[in-house]
């Protein structure tokens, strides 16, 4: 992805919507030794990727408070980072992309103010994290 100047909006759901086209779940969980717990069922899965689908929007941004480490929850000033929305679930959370440091994360809306909940990654990680 490009620089947060000029981040091409298209590319970016298009990058998107080919990570979830090409998530392939029985995939992770076949023939592994070092999971823990059980799976979830992959219909479950199914259903989460389109409503994945479902919940994109036209990419805008937005400024995020960082609040994923308990440094970030202790200090008086949140760092600030510039980050695009790309979905919008309409329940409190969005997954946004972090061009600096390429990588999407959750945020949840409270009030006016955006802040991060410390899952960051791959976009249909995170977005399933929810």
């Amino acid at each position: 992805m490009e620089e947060k100047n000029n981040l091409d909006f298209d590319a970016l759901i298009a990058f998107i919507r080919k990570e979830i086209d090409g998530y392939d779940y029985p995939a992770l969980v076949n023939d592994r030794t070092d999971l823990v717990g059980v799976p979830l069922a992959e219909d479950v899965v199914l259903a989460d990727l389109a409503r994945f689908r479902a919940a994109l929007v036209k990419p805008y941004w937005i400024d995020v408070d960082r609040r994923d480490t308990i440094a970030d929850l202790e200090s008086e000033t949140p760092v600030v980072e510039r980050c695009t929305v790309v979905t919008d679930d309409r329940d409190g959370y969005l997954l946004a992309y972090e061009p600096h440091k390429q990588e999407f994360l959750l945020v949840y809306r409270t009030g006016d103010r955006h802040v991060s909940i410390g899952v960051r990654g791959d976009a249909v990680g995170c977005y399933l994290a929810i």
